[in-house]
């Protein structure tokens, strides 16, 4: 598959994901986000590109460096690009071993693949200046996909840019949104876009509330849970977040949850001193995933707080090893190189 065929979210930022006290975001694509970068196959291209010559290395500074005639064309870009986007589900092979398995990533791949559009068009919008209609659209692309992080930060941008001086349109939107509920009871949709809209305005105690109420209605909710907890840890309600996280692990009887709540959970057991249940989960979450260098370096402090300082020693050169190999493949490692430099520093202190 060639760079043209592939082309990944664009986002103005690829933040880290750490579990600290700050909670559960995200580093870099999840699978399903990976494929859902896919945005047009071999046909598809030759249609794009038409008689226009592609771009080699040949001579980078003539076709890479555009002329000052050319400036100024994102949203002319974009939109050509968005009518020729394809899902890629026609080009995946051996996905899934079960006919239950299969239907889930159709499924999941299809919600990724709307919610996207609707970013997509939020991208151009805010491209052009147009950054209510922007909200707007990322909004809706956060409640058809609350997980997808590249959606989330996106939104969070373009609402960093209209929150000041705009409470006043928030608050009818938010009127808006009650009036369509009260019309509408059964539609537990309401209170993801209410949940939304709070966060946007920093009241983070009536966002939890409207998730809560949500998962009450609505208990299997996945992703829900996964929005609920990072926001009782950015209240510094550790309690709350790993009751959330662990009502999550008891609604997944059937599937395994990924290494990165798993660590997070290992987290706040820490922070809230059990310490037996922090190293529990830690492991857990190396069994979900060997390379969580997340939970090799959560378990390297658990054996701190144990004063086992060579198996912290140990999961801290773990946890190394594995930030080494994402940040082999990973197209923006800023954020991970800090973090490893930081776990360097940490480690070369306890060799002295």
């Amino acid at each position: 598959m060639s760079h043209c065929e592939l082309i990944i979210k664009t986002s103005w930022h690829a933040h880290g994901l750490r579990v600290s006290a700050k909670g559960l975001a995200a580093d870099d694509l999840d699978g399903p986000s990976l494929l859902d970068s896919f945005m047009m196959g071999p046909e598809a291209v030759r249609k794009y590109a038409g008689v226009g010559p592609i771009h080699t290395d040949n001579r980078p500074k003539l076709e890479f460096f555009r002329g000052a005639d050319l400036v100024g064309t994102t949203t002319q870009n974009v939109k050509g690009m968005a009518e020729y986007r394809e899902r890629v589900l026609p080009y995946l092979t051996n996905y899934g071993a079960t006919l239950a398995e299969k239907r889930d990533i159709r499924e999941r791949l299809d919600t990724y693949f709307r919610a996207t559009q609707k970013l997509i068009r939020g991208q151009i919008a805010y491209a052009s200046g147009q950054y209510q209609n922007a909200a707007a659209l990322m909004s809706d692309a956060v409640v058809l996909n609350p997980v997808d992080e590249t959606i989330r930060y996106n939104f969070g941008v373009v609402a960093g840019l209209i929150r000041e001086g705009e409470q006043e349109e928030l608050q009818q939107i938010e009127k808006q949104v009650q009036q369509t509920m009260a019309q509408n009871p059964d539609d537990t949709q309401g209170h993801l876009h209410l949940a939304t809209l709070y966060e946007m305005q920093g009241e983070l105690g009536k966002a939890t509330r409207e998730l809560e109420e949500l998962l009450r209605r609505d208990p299997k909710r996945f992703e829900v849970y996964l929005l609920l907890g990072p926001l009782y840890e950015r209240q510094d309600r550790y309690k709350d977040a790993l009751r959330t996280y662990e009502r999550l692990e008891q609604q997944e009887t059937t599937m395994q949850l990924p290494a990165p709540i798993f660590a997070a959970m290992a987290q706040l057991h820490l922070q809230l001193e059990n310490v037996k249940e922090a190293e529990r989960y830690g492991k857990k979450g190396i069994a979900a995933d060997v390379n969580s260098w997340r939970s090799h370096y959560i378990l390297g402090n658990v054996y701190a707080t144990m004063n086992q300082p060579q198996k912290q020693i140990e999961y801290y050169g773990n946890a190394l090893r594995a930030l080494d190999e994402i940040v082999r493949v990973s197209a923006d490692s800023s954020d991970l190189l800090s973090v490893r430099e930081q776990i360097q520093n940490e480690l070369e202190q306890l060799r002295k």
